[in-house]
């Protein structure tokens, strides 16, 4: 063979592992691509998964919400949660990880969400306290509450002879039967000013005779967190 066949073939040889090294390189960076593109769509998943589910979990009508408020969540609502509560107020969240928790303590989880997106919301936590009180009534007494209240359990139970017709709060008839009022009422009032009380009743009231039990609300700012992993 001589010197321009030899250098024929070396050249053939050279180009085709040329190709082969062109090759390679090239599913190489095929599976790279295509494993870099996976990530950035489970990383899309757990973002959506996880905003929908801060998203419901915030809402006027979602399953922590406080009397239909959006962003105010009821206290008792949060506590004691288990993944299948969880997995029923949320059904999205079902076979994947997800967890929830309040400024920092876990309130839920399902699996292990750590490596997942996260979506926080910033809310007002509300807590109902009671407090009761026994005034005592004589004619035109107000009995002013010394806080805020968004309802009122009003327990009457006037002296043998003596008839209770009518309970105001804030100026506004709440209860009212010419007959006389007696029993336990449930009455919802005004949470935006502290409200006082007054009765109409044919005679004076000692203490007791009417007892007044108020709810109040204590709200605190909170920041809601939802990690998903799916």
């Amino acid at each position: 063979m001589n010197a321009t066949g030899r250098r024929g073939q070396a050249s053939l040889l050279a180009l085709g592992v040329a190709l082969l090294l062109v090759t390679g390189a090239l599913g190489v960076a095929l599976v790279a691509t295509h494993g870099a593109f996976a990530g950035v769509d489970r990383d899309a998943s757990d973002a959506r998964l996880a905003d929908s589910i801060a998203t419901r979990a915030v809402a006027a009508d979602g399953p922590f919400s406080d009397r239909g408020r959006a962003n105010v969540l009821r206290e008792s609502s949060l506590r004691n949660l288990s993944a299948a509560d969880l997995e029923a107020a949320f059904p999205a969240a079902r076979g994947h990880a997800v967890r929830i928790a309040l400024d920092g303590e876990v309130l839920v989880a399902t699996g292990d969400a750590s490596m997942g997106a996260a979506s926080r919301r910033i809310v007002l936590v509300a807590t109902e306290e009671t407090r009761s009180y026994g005034p005592r009534f004589g004619n035109d007494t107000r009995f002013a509450l010394g806080e805020r209240a968004s309802a009122l359990d009003v327990t009457i139970e006037p002296p043998n002879g003596t008839r209770v017709t009518t309970v105001r709060v804030g100026g506004r008839v709440v209860l009212h039967d010419p007959r006389g009022l007696a029993g336990a009422y449930h009455v919802r009032v005004s949470a935006y000013r502290p409200a006082s009380v007054a009765v109409d009743a044919d005679s004076p009231l000692p203490a007791g005779s009417v007892g007044l039990v108020a709810h109040t609300e204590a709200t605190r700012t909170g920041v809601l967190e939802v990690q998903a992993h799916v």
